[in-house]
């Protein structure tokens, strides 16, 4: 399939878990044995983690000690909320659905 096939279905990539994990740790700036060793994960264990191979066994807490360590939302971590966060501190909502290329407007 072309990306441009793509595109007129209207696709958007979801992140998965192991993106979550992969994008929390390098907003904290840690590398992988760091991050593990601060969430109390074995290194082997959290790379697999990462890699999409393995999932923890509990995914709510690991993202709760997540958010206490870099202070990213546990909801975000796991996919609960989208993206796009609204400003005014309420609760984060899905991305709204895109329109197809189709029938959006070209800008001006």
């Amino acid at each position: 399939m072309t990306t441009e096939a793509v595109l007129n279905q209207g696709f958007i990539p979801e992140w998965t878990f192991a993106d979550r994990l992969r994008k929390a740790r390098l907003a904290s700036g840690l590398t992988q044995e760091e991050f593990a060793e601060q969430l109390g994960a074995k290194p082997g264990a959290y790379s697999h983690w990462e890699a999409g191979r393995n999932t923890p066994r509990n995914l709510v807490a690991l993202a709760q000690r997540i958010e206490m360590l870099v202070g990213i939302p546990a909801a975000w971590t796991l996919g609960l909320i989208g993206e796009n966060v609204p400003d005014n501190g309420g609760p984060g909502t899905r991305s709204p659905k895109l329109k197809p290329v189709s029938e959006r407007k070209p800008l001006d």
